[in-house]
């Protein structure tokens, strides 16, 4: 199809497509439903070392003394003692590209010493996160601060920040804005047989301030009934899209639920029911809320 044969309303729709595409936006249908394709997707790192094409490395001395301060003592590369109050370190690390610019994702766990002197592990004990990008600068040669937050929020359990990429896969980064990213990655939560999963949803804008990585939300994405007691709807998981939308600084979330036959069965069970639900994202409360439809 040649542009120039278009009329101009079909040139608007088609221009507008194009760039929707290469933002990294695809259209699910003609009702302009854009899903949003995420820049990281199960990408872990083992060595937590970024490297740009030049051999520029990111230090992750350095990383660990910006994020936490000066009062820090260097167990190893990836580890700190911050203040003799705990002990930080990096847990994940990535390196993706957006709009030909080369970034670094890194996330750190605090623990806080407990009453003995040691590291919490008990099973609603989780860590204080930290998060810091940075972009590469082609002109001079090196890696400069993009955002960092050393305290984005406490997740996870059994001491550990437990991120979905390092469990099953689920972290995920998507690019929201010019200067603005959106950070996903699944959690869970079992008692008295009851198992819980939701989403967690972590804004990354431009460092102008503490507060450029912060937490907007979480979402219940499965909850699974190994109690043994009776429910109708409490054996379920679901997988999401991320739809674009032109009137909130962040994207829908949309679920697809599956209800499944026999509880806390994944292999002798069927699926039996469906429902979609439609979650935007809430300024004043700073958060996500259910669209009743």
């Amino acid at each position: 199809m040649r542009i120039q044969n278009l009329n101009l309303k079909n040139k608007l729709t088609l221009m507008v497509a194009m760039l929707l595409v290469g933002c990294g936006k695809t259209q699910l249908n003609n009702n302009q439903i854009i899903r949003i394709e995420p820049l990281i997707e199960n990408n872990s790192i083992k060595h937590h070392e970024i490297c740009h094409m030049s051999d520029v490395c990111i230090d992750n001395e350095k990383l660990l003394k910006n994020l936490y301060g000066s009062g820090v003592k260097f167990i190893n590369s990836n580890e700190v003692e911050v203040n003799s109050s705990g002990v930080a370190k990096v847990i994940y690390s990535s390196k993706f590209t957006h709009k030909n610019d080369n970034y670094a994702l890194f996330i750190s766990g605090f623990n806080e010493y407990d009453k003995n002197g040691g590291i919490p592990s008990c099973h609603a004990c989780g860590q204080q996160m930290g998060l810091a990008v940075f972009r590469f600068n082609v002109e001079r040669g090196l890696w400069e601060e993009f955002s960092s937050n050393n305290n984005v929020g406490n997740f996870g359990s059994f001491g550990e920040v437990n991120l979905g990429a390092m469990k099953n896969g689920a972290l995920s980064l998507y690019d929201i804005t010019k200067n603005n990213f959106l950070l996903t990655f699944n959690q869970g939560y079992m008692g008295q047989g009851y198992i819980s999963e939701w989403v967690e949803l972590i804004s990354i804008s431009k460092g102008i301030s503490e507060f450029s990585s912060r937490k907007i939300g979480w979402i219940r994405i499965a909850e699974t009934n190994c109690s043994g007691n009776q429910s109708d709807n409490l054996d379920w998981s679901s997988t999401r899209d991320l739809i674009y939308n032109d009137k909130s600084p962040y994207p829908d979330v949309h679920l697809n639920i599956s209800y499944k036959s026999v509880a806390c069965d994944d292999k002798n069970s069927k699926i039996v029911g469906s429902k979609k639900q439609v979650y935007q994202y809430d300024v004043v409360k700073n958060a996500y809320l259910e669209i009743k439809r």
